[in-house]
């Protein structure tokens, strides 16, 4: 497959990632892939739900209107994979988007493959690619994936894999690990990025960009509270995640089958607004950390 091969090489290229050469291949990289995934149809047939498993593995995501025009490549991407899901939604909100207007043709020929695009009245913004999932579909693993970012066609075998071996884990490619001071959480720009493999770790935070697999039954019911998410941590997902899921579900990053590198991004979308820039760049991180351990009545100290 010729965007799996594209992605081999990537990985065996053992450059940094704002070296000029890895620049070049991305711009290629961009131009070539959605050529193919618009033309090369052949060994893409729609999603078809085993029988077996039912609707046991959902793919999960959501997105906005700078980004709607350029999501189907990311759904290409996780129709391609090695494993296939059983289900792949796209929530939008009626708040950002216009039914019938404003959704591309791209995606409407993908809901003829097997996307299914679910409406909602309300908008959680980042919140919205686990929210529903995770109560619509209670008896299913799901994985969430963000919308500007081309992922590995192995990304959900690896998943498995791991899922197999540690059944009940969170397991993320991308983590950071909380790091402590004089008994307390240091800022969250401190915290170590992790670029290896690591085990389950109860100091672990699953980064949602790289995609996260969330065995079923990892998330308890206060983190379906609503007010509570617009209250506290309406632009912090990973974090509502980790600190208000009282049931302290491990986490562990396999970075590692990925030779510890970022996933490609969506290049045309490089420049529209990131939640990064607003929670790492704008140190709000460490505002919502302080408010979510008041909520959970825990010292810093339980979590280590």
């Amino acid at each position: 497959m010729f965007y799996a091969l594209l992605y081999k090489l990537y990985f065996a290229l053992n450059l940094p990632s704002n070296h000029f050469l890895i620049r070049i291949f991305l711009r290629c990289f961009d131009t070539l892939v959605p050529l193919y995934f618009r033309f090369n149809l052949l060994h893409v047939p729609s999603l078809m739900k085993s029988k077996d498993r039912g609707n046991s593995l959902i793919v999960s995501l959501t997105t906005f209107p700078d980004r709607i025009d350029q999501v189907h490549l990311v759904i290409e991407a996780m129709l391609r994979q090695t494993i296939q899901p059983d289900g792949i939604i796209l929530w939008l909100s009626k708040t950002e988007f216009s039914v019938d207007y404003l959704i591309p043709q791209s995606l409407k020929r993908l809901e003829q493959r097997g996307l299914m695009i679910k409406w909602l009245e309300e908008n959680l913004k980042p919140h919205k690619k686990y929210f529903y999932a995770f109560q619509e579909y209670p008896n299913s693993d799901i994985i969430t994936v963000d919308d500007d970012e081309y992922y590995p066609v192995n990304l959900i075998e690896n998943f498995v894999k791991y899922h197999q071996i540690y059944p009940e884990t969170i397991i993320a490619t991308r983590a950071r690990k909380l790091r402590f001071e004089n008994g307390k959480i240091a800022n969250y720009n401190s915290f170590e990025n992790i670029s290896a493999f690591h085990k389950p770790d109860n100091d672990l935070i699953a980064i949602g960009c790289g995609g996260v697999f969330y065995p079923k039954g990892s998330l308890g019911k206060e983190i379906f509270i609503k007010h509570n998410i617009f209250e506290m941590a309406l632009e912090a997902d990973d974090l509502w995640l980790k600190f208000a899921n009282n049931k302290h579900t491990q986490v562990m990053c396999i970075a590692n089958e990925y030779r510890n590198k970022i996933f490609l991004p969506v290049y045309r979308l490089l420049k529209t607004p990131k939640l990064s820039e607003f929670n790492v760049d704008n140190c709000n991180n460490d505002k919502v950390i302080q408010v979510l351990l008041c909520y959970n009545h825990n010292q810093p100290e339980t979590l280590h």
